[in-house]
């Protein structure tokens, strides 16, 4: 030990005998940086949560900045020894203090201190730095430590004064990357040199580079064939993982390459443009553009200025259209909206090249799995998502990362980028929604826009019908990657809609009155206005009101601030509040939401719920209910509608004659084991339904024995029941009959209940695979945590129910039991899983 102390230089003696000058502290551009970061988080020299403001003045410790050095060259051994006395080996950075001791970078003050807390100067990391890449004073000289500092870029754009800073670190640690090593030449005698590696290239095996990209995750500007995840520099191949290099196209850019021999490849792991201003114009979304084809330039406005600017193009200017070579640079350059790069390449003294992306939006009614296609709601449209039909589909969320074709969910609007060959699509999915009260709109500047809570929206398109819609009105609209409005709906709830049950003229005979259903499910009295306007004609005389309004019908109405009706309007042909369908029978179905041929509900749908004999009703057998409420398969007779020019889905919709009840599909229906004659409370003779819900026991009565009369229940049968007020069972609805032999293999996931058979494939922790016909098979896949497990064993005459675990599906793999079971799920979630022995 003492013989590698005698050696070692302490780091004052090397301060005090280097005079390396630094310029006075200014503040980095933030562009110098953001490279640094990027490039140091690359090589993990520093972490990935550390950003441009992270500490940005802060000063640097002498034991931070000996843990970055040493990660800077991936130093790893050092002595276990304690060199230091206030460097246990406790301290958060021994290792690395250790290491720089260890090697004789360092040897801290007199009385074995390092005093690792104390701030660290520039000039001390720098010299800690040229002795860790082997430049030591005793060959080289102390005062050549300046010009060697100068000589190896160390300092180059360095801006640090006194006491070193965070970013004066970085700075300096980018820069130590393309410093050159001192090497050993050993010959007569040893002699030192400036050698030929780089601290980039001995420790990273990777290289610094420049040039021009032409090529990117399978889009050239020349056309050629490109790998998926390949790049092509100055015709030169390399590995590309980043999708976002394929915005630097036609660009001179740097950066940085790993070399992996094995493969004898190389991989670009950083990049960064060094166009200049005068040879890159990018115009955005916002920037008005248009091609003057006489005179082949290119009109352009920024939208933070009011100067129109021109670009003269080459006569031979290649476009590059949404990934793919287009031909039409008329078409290309004056889209309704698009953005474009125009670049100078190849040292020409027009723009030729042009890089132009436009999209267009689809706002999903629907999204089928199947074929992987998505059905637009703006124009009915399919468009399809599939690798089957393009060379390469990249769908990537709000925030840029990739993501799946089944994170695409209706009322989605998808972005949507395709080629003009539609080799390339590219689907960006926002699910960005803003409900709220229209308070201004504006048509001006050829600019679309809808104020809402005081923000302003601006429409993607002419197309977007934005006067569809009123001032005051509730509105949802649908925003697309960058905001802008794709579509607008109208929200039900702006629609003051009622059911008129009543209506009479006050005692003293001059004042009409009128009793309103409302569409929030209130029953309401409201006074009418003298002269009240009904179906847009004033009325005069309370007694005239009535008799016009004698009727129990469906209504719109409109109040003053004083809770008078102003406005009453019935259903007329050419009004307000128009019937789009007349009552008919119809099955629900969830997936479409269809209830018969001309008629679809959406979840904004007011629904009322009325008698079939309205002369006699009473105001409790009106009801307002949601689109949750109706059962796929079942019937309804139905009329709907609309309160606006709109003939979509129906803004109103009425069902009449529908005992309701409350099903619970999104619970375990009742595995039955025994069915048995009871009496009730009224001394009635009644059924008893006894059974399993999940891992609860469950018996309730019919209401009479007219439940059961068209129904048969057997054991092991998974039924629903509908209770009525009194909490018996009124209708009983069976999933699946035991005895029944035929496979249930709905293909239909999202549906709202569905009950299919099927086949244990295999178990993996809680992921059950299944075969529809047979063990053998693989159809589908089912996460059973959590989920309840009912065995039904239909050879035990006393309680044939067990509950069951997941381990009891374990045992039916294919290499143990054939047995059948039987799942129910809600909404693709399994709700219970039945094993049938």
């Amino acid at each position: 030990m003492k013989k590698i102390i005698s050696i070692m230089l302490s780091v004052l003696f090397i301060i005090s005998s280097v005079n390396i000058v630094f310029a006075e502290n200014e503040r980095y551009s933030e562009e110098k940086i953001q490279e640094a970061l990027g490039i140091l988080k690359i090589l993990d020299v520093i972490s990935d949560d550390y950003t441009k403001d992270t500490a940005a003045n802060q000063e640097v410790t002498r034991a931070e900045f000996s843990y970055y050095a040493v990660r800077l060259i991936k130093l790893q051994d050092y002595n276990q020894s304690t060199y230091f006395y206030d460097v246990p080996d406790s301290h958060w950075a021994f290792e690395s203090i250790n290491a720089l001791a260890s090697t004789g970078v360092v040897s801290g003050y007199g009385d074995h201190l390092f005093m690792p807390d104390q701030k660290i100067s520039c000039t001390e990391a720098t010299t800690i730095l040229l002795r860790l890449f082997g430049y030591s004073s005793e060959y080289f000289g102390a005062n050549r430590f300046n010009s060697l500092a100068s000589e190896l870029d160390l300092l180059k754009g360095f801006k640090g004064s006194s006491v070193l800073t965070f970013e004066d670190m970085l700075i300096l640690l980018r820069n130590a990357l393309e410093c050159n090593l001192c090497e050993t030449k050993i010959g007569i005698n040893k002699s030192y040199y400036i050698g030929d590696e780089t601290v980039l290239s001995k420790y990273y095996d990777c290289y610094f580079e420049k040039g021009i990209l032409s090529g990117a995750s399978r889009i050239s500007i020349y056309g050629e064939p490109i790998n998926d995840n390949t790049a092509i520099i100055d015709g030169i191949e390399y590995i590309n993982n980043s999708e976002n290099l394929v915005d630097y196209l036609g660009e001179d850019i740097s950066f940085i390459y790993r070399e992996i021999e094995r493969e004898d490849t190389r991989e670009i792991l950083w990049f960064q443009s060094r166009n200049k201003n005068n040879d890159t114009i990018t115009l955005g979304l916002k920037d008005d553009k248009e091609y003057d084809a006489s005179n082949n330039i290119l009109k352009y406005t920024l939208e933070s200025e009011k100067r129109t600017r021109t670009a003269r193009l080459a006569s031979n200017i290649t476009i590059l259209y949404n990934g793919d070579i287009y031909d039409d640079i008329d078409k290309a350059l004056n889209a309704e909206n698009y953005t474009v790069k125009l670049l100078k390449t190849n040292n020409s003294n027009a723009y030729n090249l042009a890089i132009v992306e436009e999209y267009f939006n689809v706002v999903a009614s629907g999204v089928s799995s199947d074929d992987e296609c998505i059905y637009n709601s703006i124009n009915g449209e399919k468009v399809s998502l599939s690798d089957n039909d393009y060379d390469k589909v990249t769908i990537i969320d709000e925030g840029g990362n990739p993501t799946e074709f089944s994170s695409i969910a209706a009322d989605d609007c998808v972005s949507v980028y395709r080629s003009a060959s539609n080799r390339f699509i590219r689907a960006v999915v926002s699910k960005q929604k803003i409900t709220g009260v229209i308070s201004s709109m504006s048509n001006s500047n050829n600019r679309k826009t809808i104020t809402i809570d005081g923000q302003e929206y601006e429409t993607y398109t002419d197309n977007v019908d934005l006067f569809s819609v009123k001032t005051g009105e509730t509105v949802t609209l649908f925003l697309d990657i960058n905001g802008y409005i794709a579509k607008i709906k109208k929200s039900t709830a702006s629609i003051n809609v009622a059911f008129l049950l009543n209506s009479w003229v006050d005692d003293a005979g001059d004042k009409a009155w009128a009793r309103l259903f409302t569409s929030t499910g209130e029953t309401v009295d409201y006074e009418a206005i003298n002269k009240l306007r009904i179906n847009g004609n004033r009325v005069n005389g309370a007694q005239d009101i009535v008799n016009m309004l004698s009727n129990k019908q469906l209504v719109l109405y409109k109040l003053n601030n004083d809770n008078q009706l102003t406005q009453i309007d019935t259903v007329t042909a050419n009004g307000n509040l128009k019937q789009l369908t007349s009552f008919s029978e119809g099955t629900f179905k969830w997936g479409s939401g269809r209830v018969n041929n001309k008629t679809i509900l959406s979840r904004d749908t007011i629904v009322f719920s009325i008698p079939n004999d309205l002369t006699n009703a009473k105001e409790e057998d009106f009801a307002i209910k949601r689109f949750s409420d109706f059962v796929t398969d079942q019937n309804y007779n139905t009329a709907s509608y609309t309160a606006s020019d709109t003939d979509g889905a129906a803004e109103i919709l009425v069902v009449k004659g529908k005992e309701w009840g409350t099903p619970d599909y999104n619970s375990a229906m009742i595995l039955v084991d025994d069915v048995n004659e009871a009496v009730d409370d009224d001394e009635e003779l009644v059924y008893q339904i006894c059974g399993n819900r999940g891992q609860s026991r469950i018996e309730v009565m019919t209401e009479s024995r007219d439940v059961l009369k068209n129904v048969k229940v057997e054991k092991g049968d998974l039924i629903n029941i509908i209770l009525n007020d009194k909490g018996t069972v009124k209708s009983v609805e069976v999933l699946y009959d035991e005895n029944v032999t035929e496979q249930l293999t709905g293909t239909n996931l999202y549906v709202q209940t569905r009950v299919i058979t099927a086949y244990v494939n295999e178990m993996e922790d809680n992921i059950m695979k299944i075969g529809y016909d047979s063990p053998l098979s693989y159809d589908e896949k089912w996460n059973c945590e959590g989920v309840p497990v009912l065995i039904y064993d239909s050879s035990r005459r006393k309680d044939p129910i067990q509950v069951g675990t997941t381990d009891d599906l374990r045992n039916l793999e294919v290499t143990a039991d054939y047995s059948k079971i039987l799942i129910q799920s809600y909404y693709a979630e399994p709700v219970q899983i039945i094993i049938y022995k």
